[in-house]
């Protein structure tokens, strides 16, 4: 089986769902859940010291088979994900290489977004993963 890619585009306000200190968070709990499936799962605090942090994660989104978008306020401010990331990413969606899961972790206006539209939001609104974890607490 080959091995299966996914890059997770987010804004660093939201480090919070890729902390490694609590296994519930989203990404530690998708690594663990998707262990000994072949499964990678990159995120930018994966790029090695000295690296060109740019040419990294553009490298990364080119080689992904998956895109995880963790859409949130800060998520759709970002300047690197509207002007760098996003566009990189619909390029390869419309030409059938990449699968896009955007994932709702907050309440924000996400709903003009092209890109986010021409998929199937996560959790879907009008809920948010936000809301999923504190309606479990």
């Amino acid at each position: 089986m080959d091995e299966i890619r996914i890059f997770v585009s987010y804004a660093h306000e939201n480090q919070r769902w890729l902390r490694e200190d609590d296994p519930h968070n989203l990404i530690p709990y998708l690594r663990a859940a998707l262990k000994g499936f072949n499964v990678t799962i990159w995120a930018d605090p994966d790029i090695p010291p000295f690296e060109k942090w740019k040419d990294v994660i553009l490298e990364q989104i080119d080689r992904a088979d998956i895109a995880l978008l963790l859409v949130s306020t800060f998520f759709l401010a970002s300047d690197f994900i509207m002007d760098d990331e996003l566009p990189r990413i619909q390029a390869r969606q419309r030409a059938g290489e990449l699968v896009v899961a955007p994932i709702l972790v907050e309440r924000c206006g996400w709903v003009g977004t092209e890109l986010i539209q021409a998929a199937q939001m996560l959790p879907g609104p009008p809920k948010t993963l936000l809301q999923c974890t504190q309606n479990e607490v």
